[in-house]
């Protein structure tokens, strides 16, 4: 299988909440929980995944140096295809849609956007009209400072209240999160049928909770001996550890 790194950027974080729904929903909130649950599936599947925060963080003295900061990381990194998770905002409540933005179309990122979309479309069953695919040019920081392949998404509107309600909801907010994974394994060419089942990565993340594992594992995938070796020295060693406490 072809190794690939994807960065995925959580827009805002710490002192920036972003937008705020009418309910107190914070965007940073919504955008971060979206971009782990993607990170999880991403690595479940054998892709590696670089976040510019994993937790409720602001990477710069300011906005510009926050934005600069995640764009850095990503080229440094040399990432693949970069994506930036976002919600929208807008004076208009009624506002229900998706948006994925490109710095300009006919490339990659485009093939990319359009995936991801279609897999948002056919996830949410929310449907518009024909002359709006939902890709979109726009001249934002992450799309046009970093090197790779890039789109930003705009995970609906915050701003409606029943929009908010849902976007709150961590099961909806796995189904965005598995509809963004399928697409960029699509784009990659990867096989969306062995993307690892959520049960499965919950056991994982529990693992790695307990400290029985360090990283993500692919949970399809057959262990060594070595590696079951492994986990239960880490096993008796926590074990040690409780008794000694």
């Amino acid at each position: 299988m072809q190794k690939v790194l994807v960065g995925i950027d959580p827009g805002h974080g710490g002192r920036d909440p972003g937008a705020v729904g009418l309910g107190g929903t914070k965007e940073k909130d919504i955008t971060l929980a979206i971009s782990l649950k993607v990170a999880q599936i991403l690595r479940g599947a054998g892709v590696d995944v670089l976040l510019t925060r994993n937790t409720d963080t602001h990477l710069g003295a300011d906005q510009r140096q926050d934005l600069f900061a995640r764009s850095r990381k990503f080229n440094t990194a040399n990432c693949d295809i970069a994506v930036s998770i976002h919600c929208d905002s807008s004076v208009n409540r009624a506002a229900n849609y998706f948006s994925v933005y490109v710095i300009g179309l006919g490339g990659s990122a485009e093939k990319l956007a359009k995936l991801v979309i279609e897999e948002i479309k056919a996830a949410t069953n929310l449907h518009w009209g024909s002359d709006d695919d939902g890709v979109r040019e726009k001249n934002l920081h992450m799309l046009r400072e970093t090197k790779m392949p890039a789109i930003l998404i705009e995970c609906n509107f915050i701003s409606n209240t029943a929009v908010e309600l849902q976007l709150k909801s961590p099961a909806f907010q796995q189904v965005l999160a598995e509809a963004i994974a399928k697409g960029i394994l699509k784009y990659f060419k990867m096989d969306v049928n062995g993307m690892p089942e959520q049960w499965k990565l919950d056991i994982v993340e529990k693992a790695k909770q307990l400290g029985l594992i360090t990283q993500d594992h692919n949970p399809d995938e057959p262990a060594s001996k070595w590696f079951v070796l492994q986990v239960l020295m880490n096993a008796l060693n926590a074990v040690e550890i409780k008794k000694k406490q």
